[in-house]
């Protein structure tokens, strides 16, 4: 029986140093993450030890709904 996939992506990061950025993205705009994400969200999430690329390649390997 094929595994549904989560529709939202939804990201909450607080890094160490004070940054902050959440969001509740759906699952389908994957591709468009650079532009959809704002500079302020791209910091935090470098900050946090992830990139936008990571996020991405996470969405492509279809993991099951978690938080």
């Amino acid at each position: 029986m094929p595994r549904a996939s989560a529709r939202i992506l939804r990201i909450e990061i607080e890094s160490s140093d004070g940054d902050e950025y959440s969001a509740n993205l759906p699952v389908s705009l994957a591709a468009h993450l650079p532009k959809l994400i704002p500079p302020h969200g791209v910091r935090a999430l470098e900050a946090a030890g992830l990139s936008i690329e990571a996020l991405q390649l996470i969405i492509e390997a279809d993991p099951p709904p978690a938080r």
